[in-house]
């Protein structure tokens, strides 16, 4: 999926099927992999949190309250995840559920 219709269904998907996201959110499995998908290259240019370390290449404010409900729930389905992260990102949904 283009990164550009990525952007504009999970906000969609934000405004109007939150509740979609949250039961998704609960049927994930997984772990965050640090695969700096917070880093994601827009317009020609990385739009870098201000969360997020460079230098380390990580989210300061992981798994604090501090981190933002948009990072939270990312990747609220496969679709979701960004495609130049697809395989580095370990996070996935049983088929069957």
């Amino acid at each position: 999926m283009n990164k550009y219709l990525q952007i504009i269904r999970r906000r969609l998907f934000l405004i109007f099927r939150k509740k979609y996201i949250l039961d998704s959110i609960k049927k994930r499995k997984g772990r965050c992999s640090n695969c700096s998908c917070c880093e994601v290259t827009l317009f020609g240019r990385k739009w870098n949190c201000k969360y997020f370390d460079k230098k380390n290449k990580l989210c300061k404010v992981y798994r604090t309250n501090k981190m933002p409900f948009i990072c939270n729930v990312y990747p609220f389905d496969e679709k979701d995840k960004w495609n130049e992260f697809k395989n580095k990102c370990t996070f996935y949904w049983e088929e069957n559920e």
